[in-house]
């Protein structure tokens, strides 16, 4: 299960998604890819621009992300050539709206014939359109 950044973000940041990520992680072997890993530091940056984490706190996650990455927690799917052309393709067909970003995400579940688990309702619906595989999580109330 190749995972987007708004499911990797409630792994390591508490949030109302965290207890469902974490579930749907447990339940499958998780995937990322170094665009997962550089939308993950944007994310914890943000987050320390907005001052809604302390700068401890983003360094625990940072530290924690790294170390499960050495521990190989994840798989690490590769961004390729291929990559870049089937998010173009997916793209240009006009089937779905997508941002550069999620059709990137998209090509890389589906060039690795991963089921995509996303928060993200848009890319959800895009990916479904495109037979691709979707595990869409929500938070519990």
């Amino acid at each position: 299960m190749y995972l987007d950044t708004s499911v990797l973000g409630a792994l390591y940041i508490p949030e109302a998604l965290s207890p469902t990520a974490a579930a749907a992680v447990r339940a499958a072997t998780a995937a990322i890819s170094a665009l997962t890993e550089i939308e993950f530091a944007s994310v914890v940056a943000r987050r320390l621009r907005e001052r809604t984490i302390s700068a401890a706190d983003g360094a625990l996650v940072l530290r924690t992300f790294d170390a499960h990455l050495a521990d190989r927690r994840y798989r690490r799917l590769p961004v390729v050539a291929d990559t870049l052309v089937e998010a173009g393709r997916l793209l240009r067909s006009g089937a779905a709206p997508l941002s550069t970003l999620d059709a990137l995400h998209l090509a890389i579940a589906v060039l690795n014939r991963e089921t995509l688990c996303t928060a993200d309702r848009q890319l959800a619906r895009a990916a479904t359109r495109f037979g691709a595989k979707v595990h869409l999580i929500r938070a519990r109330n």
